[in-house]
Order: C-alpha cells, then sequence, then structure tokens
C-alpha cells in the first residue's frame, strides 16, 4: 500500500496530499531543469553559517551523569537572560522554559492552557505553522484578517474584526511579532493595546519573536512582550533564528506576568515539559555559546537583508508591482498590479510562470496573503538574488 493510499485515523490528514504547484516544481527537479531559490528560510543553506572551527573549539561539559531538569539547565536559562538583557528586557531566569524547538514550544503552551473544545485564533496573512501545530495537537483554529493598505504598502490590527472573531471557544491569540512574512512590527502602545485587549476578552497571548534580532536597522529595534505584566502572555523564541544555527533545536518560552502570576503558570508549563524532556543537553550547552557569540554572523546577515531589500526595490521600480516596506524580518512581500484592482489570486499561476523561466518562488496563498503577491526571500546570497530578478524581468506578469 502506497502512502497516497494509507488514511490516516489520527489527528493529521487523513489522506496526505502535495500542493500541485510543489509537485510541478518537484517534476521540473527531477527532470534537471535548474531553479535560482528565492525562497531561503535556512541561513545554514544560504552561505550563513557557523564556522566548523566553532563546533570543533566547543568542548561541552561532563555530560556522562544526565540529571535532567524539566525546565532546562540553569545555566542555559540564565544566557537568555543576558540575550534579552541586551535588547534592554530584565528577565529572570525562573520565568523561561526550554524547550527543543520553538514548534515544541506552541505544542507545550496548546498542551498546557487549552481545553477540549478552546480555539486558536490567529491573524492572517502570517505564518501557516501555527495552525498546523494547532490542527496536530488536536485544536481547532480561527482566523482574523489584518486590514491592508496597497497603496501605502502598511498592514494594520482591525480592532473591531478582532472582537468579531472571538467566540466562546476561544482561548489563545497566537501571533508573530515581527510578523512572517509581512515584516510589520507593533509599537509599545499596539503592545500595550493588544495587552490590555487580551486581558479584556479573558484570552492567553502567546508571542512568537523567533525575528526580534532583525530589525530594519535604519528604523531602529523592535520592542519586546517579554516584560508585560498583567496579562497572561508567554513569549517564544529560539537559536534557530536568533543564532542562526537551525541545526541546534532550542527554543524557549518566558512567562511573562513575573513575579505576580507568572510562578503558577510557568509551574504548569514545567509538569506537561517532564512528560517529554526531548531537549538535548548537548544543544542546551551550546546555545549558551552561540548566544554569546552570534553578534557577527548576525551582523552579516543583517547587511544582506538590507542590500537585497535595496536591489529589490530598485527592480522593480519602473514595473507595475510594490514592494512593501519591510519593518523586521527575513521576506518581502511583492503585490502585483491585480492587488490594485482586486482581482482573483492568481499567485500560483505566476509562480509556476516563473519556475518555468527557472526560478522558484513563494505565491502568496501560501500565507493567507489577499489578492495575488509573491513572497521573496531576502536571505537569498546576494548574486543568487540578481541572477533570480534578472530572470523574472522576463516573465510577463512581473514586466
Amino acid at each position: 500500500m502506497t502512502s497516497d493510499q494509507y488514511r490516516s485515523k489520527g489527528r493529521g490528514p487523513e489522506v496526505l496530499q502535495t500542493d500541485p504547484l510543489f509537485l510541478y516544481r518537484e517534476k521540473l527537479l527531477a527532470a534537471g531543469h535548474k531553479l535560482i531559490d528565492l525562497s531561503f528560510s535556512n541561513p545554514s543553506q544560504a552561505g550563513l553559517f557557523w564556522e566548523k572551527d566553532t563546533w570543533m573549539q566547543f568542548n561541552p561539559v561532563e555530560t556522562s551523569q544526565y540529571s535532567p531538569d524539566p525546565q532546562g539547565p540553569w545555566v542555559t536559562r540564565k544566557a537568555i537572560c543576558e540575550y534579552y538583557k541586551e535588547i534592554g528586557a530584565d528577565i529572570d531566569p525562573e520565568q523561561i522554559v526550554l524547550t527543543a524547538s520553538t514548534s515544541e514550544a506552541y505544542g507545550l503552551c496548546f498542551k498546557t492552557f487549552m481545553q477540549k473544545d478552546d480555539e486558536v485564533l490567529v491573524l492572517t496573512p502570517g505564518y501557516p505553522l501555527i495552525s498546523e501545530i494547532a490542527f496536530l495537537e488536536g485544536f481547532k483554529v480561527s482566523s482574523c484578517p489584518l486590514t491592508v493598505n496597497f497603496e501605502e504598502g502598511s498592514w494594520t490590527l482591525p480592532w473591531k474584526k478582532l472582537k468579531n472573531s472571538i467566540s466562546t471557544h476561544t482561548r489563545i491569540l497566537a501571533l508573530v511579532h515581527p510578523s512572517n512574512p509581512l515584516g510589520n512590527v507593533f509599537d509599545l502602545e499596539q503592545i500595550e493595546k493588544l495587552c490590555q485587549f487580551a486581558q479584556a476578552e479573558g484570552l492567553i497571548l502567546i508571542i512568537d519573536e523567533v525575528f526580534l534580532d532583525f530589525p530594519h536597522r535604519e528604523k531602529g529595534a523592535c520592542p519586546t512582550f517579554a516584560q508585560i505584566q498583567d496579562t497572561e502572555v508567554y513569549i517564544l523564541g529560539g537559536v534557530s533564528k536568533a543564532c542562526l544555527a537551525p541545526q541546534v533545536k532550542l527554543g524557549w518560552i518566558v512567562v511573562a506576568g513575573w513575579p505576580k502570576q507568572g510562578p503558577a503558570r510557568r509551574d504548569h508549563l514545567v509538569y506537561v515539559n517532564d512528560a517529554y524532556l526531548s531537549l538535548s543537553v548537548y544543544a542546551a550547552q551550546i546555545s549558551i555559546f552561540l548566544l554569546k557569540n552570534k553578534t557577527q554572523l548576525v551582523e552579516t546577515l543583517q547587511g544582506r537583508l538590507e542590500s537585497n531589500e535595496k536591489e529589490l526595490q530598485l527592480w522593480a521600480s519602473g514595473r507595475s508591482l510594490k514592494v512593501f516596506p519591510r519593518r523586521a524580518g527575513w521576506y518581502v512581500v511583492l503585490s502585483l498590479a491585480e492587488q490594485f484592482q482586486h482581482l482573483p489570486d492568481r499567485s500560483g499561476q505566476i509562480s509556476r510562470q516563473c519556475m518555468d523561466a527557472g526560478v522558484w518562488v513563494h505565491p502568496g496563498y501560501l500565507f493567507d496573503l489577499p489578492g495575488t503577491c509573491l513572497v521573496i526571500s531576502l536571505l537569498t546570497p546576494e548574486i543568487e538574488l540578481r541572477k533570480g530578478l534578472k530572470v523574472l524581468g522576463n516573465v510577463q506578469a512581473l514586466a
């Protein structure tokens, strides 16, 4: 029996199906068709990686005796506190619970704080993995679309729509800040308003801040939710993005509201985490080193992000395209002329045309982007981006 004939009765899809666009991509690659990749999400595959000497010189402490701590090693939590201190947040190691990844941190929060019929509310456009994790944990997901201004290239939170999106089953509001792939950021006033809103509606906030280290340097640092006091907020992070080390599986949850209500909430997370103990002691130890020595690699990426963004804006000027301004993150949304006419989404069709020309770029529908948009990764090596844009210039829809 092949995998496509098997019908699962578990929490995953009953039948596994691949998006037709990705099937087409696989077919082209299998036939020897070369594609310039403008969708990079892995820095270690984009020429941004820790040198081999980094791993060779790292000498983990004695680990022949294993003393599990369901909260995660204190020394690693202390290193994360130092990381937050650099961005202006005063965090106590006792506020932090370590996990094997940010994805696992989502699942841990869902398992700990939700009951059978509870729902997760997400903002769209956004990163689809949140909904997938909630689904795999057995919970339903509802969504609230951000308001887009195509002419200004901005996204705003529609408070009335957000309130109307809440049902009696809504338990958690989960969002990525800075947003992926939009790159928008909440300022301090908006953070305070969002927390007041969540408190008034009885919602838990889960804030994924994995892109916090990558603001547009000309626009200033991104504020963090980590020092919120009066709202039930859980802030997620991890070394995959913060240290550009996706091969080191370590994530964390910062429990806000310290020291008032935080300790009891933390204890519930630790209780559930104790059933898994999935964090490797090696990952916990090497993360201390990475957090202390990440500055140069992160600054190298910052330079690439800003250089690539300027290159993309220059290429798009004079075309019937709009590059949405990036406040933070690794990605840029490119909207086509159809956006302004509110025509049906053609991003899949145009992405296929781009592949026929020799470039792979993400279609906007993967992120629930309205109208017709493409998403381009600024993580792409500069030379590859220039080559890819030159090829895309021959795609009629992008002319």
